[in-house]
Order: structure tokens, then sequence, then C-alpha cells
């Protein structure tokens, strides 16, 4: 299977204070099954300014939210402290910070310190890691690349899950209330099946997915491509997973029409 480079990540802890880690539901379903936690134990539901690929409603006249990993010590209002700590950092007794659950972290956090645009990976000007942590040609290993198109993959997913859901909530119109925890059951159910799928597909043909994922920025709108295939079209591996993977997400609330796949 395509991994990220783990090499020169000094996991000094700076990045799992500073950040706000933007989760997709392969996260929390991943978390919530490895961590034998329930995803509201370590994720935190905020409000997002406007309704983005990822966002979630609760209620058609509610604000969309969003999901992060949660952190210790929130304020009063539940708000996140500067510089306070991931839910996950856990202290050594000579005073170094380690991430609790490395092996099965977020995505966004296995990316990190590394961007991409153009099919260009590029370490990011923002960096905490200590200085000399990665070496100068980091960027240009491969497996970076491959990273990227997975994290590209689950987002996009992701995206199509909760278009699903939100047509659900819009369907139940003004005044109608859904509980995070709803959302949450939702989101795990859809994960064990794609889950499913996936394993039933193979480690390689997964393989062959993420390689042909397209990036950002992308043709337009490339998602679109899926809404005008028929069943009997060629298609190139990605498109095929999502495909399939729509069939499956269209399995849940059977009375909400299909919806287009989003461009984002």
């Amino acid at each position: 299977m395509i991994q990220a480079s783990q090499s020169g990540c000094a996991c000094t802890g700076r990045c799992c204070r500073s950040a706000v880690v933007n989760v997709c539901g392969y996260d929390v379903w991943r978390l919530a099954s490895t961590q034998r936690l329930r995803p509201e134990q370590f994720t935190v539901v905020f409000p997002h300014e406007t309704l983005a690929c990822d966002s979630f409603l609760l209620g058609v006249d509610l604000p969309p939210f969003g999901l992060a990993l949660d952190k210790r010590g929130r304020g009063r209002q539940g708000q996140f402290r500067a510089n306070s700590p991931c839910i996950f950092l856990i202290g050594l007794q000579d005073g170094s910070e380690r991430c609790g659950m490395y092996a099965d972290r977020p995505l966004a956090c296995q990316a990190y310190p590394m961007s991409i645009w153009g099919g260009e990976v590029y370490q990011r000007r923002d960096v905490l890691c200590p200085a000399n942590s990665w070496r100068l040609d980091a960027a240009q290993q491969a497996n970076w690349r491959g990273m990227f198109k997975r994290l590209r993959m689950h987002f996009d997913v992701y995206a199509d899950v909760v278009a699903r859901w939100n047509a659900r909530v819009t369907a139940a119109g003004p005044g109608a209330r859904f509980d995070a925890r709803e959302f949450f059951g939702y989101l795990m159910n859809v994960y064990d099946r794609l889950e499913r799928h996936s394993s039933s597909v193979g480690a390689d043909a997964i393989d062959l997915v993420i390689t042909s994922w397209p990036e950002l920025p992308r043709a337009q709108p490339d998602v679109g491509i899926a809404n005008r295939l028929g069943p009997s079209d060629e298609t190139s591996p990605w498109l095929a997973y999502l495909r399939s993977a729509r069939e499956i997400i269209d399995g849940f609330y059977p009375d909400i029409p299909s919806q287009p796949f989003p461009a984002c």
C-alpha cells in the first residue's frame, strides 16, 4: 500500500499544539475503530462560515459545521485555547511529547509539513518543525505525492458522504434538528461498508485508484465526469471506485434521491 514518508519527524509537539486539525469521515472512522473510542470523545464540532464540501448540517436553518481533532484545556465557552495540546498528545518522563496514536493519525497530520499544487510537492513556509528536521530534497520523494493523492481521495469521498447526509437534513425542512451523535453513527456505518468494499477490491487495486486520483488544480470539473458516465462507460480506476463508493453511500436513506457528485 502507498504510505507517507515518516522520516525526519522530530515530533516536538509544536504542530500538535498550534494546529487545528480538520478531519474527514475516514479519519474519524479509523481513529474510533483502532483506538476503541466514540467519535465525540476525540472530535469537536465547530461552525463553518460558509457551506463547504466537508460541511455537514444539523438543521437546515442552522449554520454548517465541520470536524476537527479536539484539544485539551479548552476555554469556558469551549473554544480552542492558543497552543493548547491535541487530545492525543502525551508527555513523557523526560519532558518530551509524542503523538499517542501516530500510526493512525489523521491524513492532514500525515501530510504535514508538505503541501502540493499542480503536481509539485513543497515544504510549507509556516512549518513548526525544528530547523534541519527535513532533508532539502524531502519534498521530491515520490511517496509524498502518493500521500496527497490518498488524502484527496478520502476527502472527495467524504464530500459525497456529507452531501447525502445534508440532503436528508434538508428534506426534513426548517425546524428539524439532528444530533451530532446521529451524524457520527451515520459516518461509522457508511465507512464500515466502504472499508469492507475496499478490502474486497484488494490492496493492489486500491493503490491503482489512489495513483490515478486527480490532483489540484483539476480539470473543470473532474467529478462532473462521474455524473455523466453511464454503466457501460469505460472509466479510470479512480472514477470506477468513486462510482462504486456512490452505490454504497446511496444505500443509506433510500427515500432521498441520488445527489450530484460535489465538485470540490
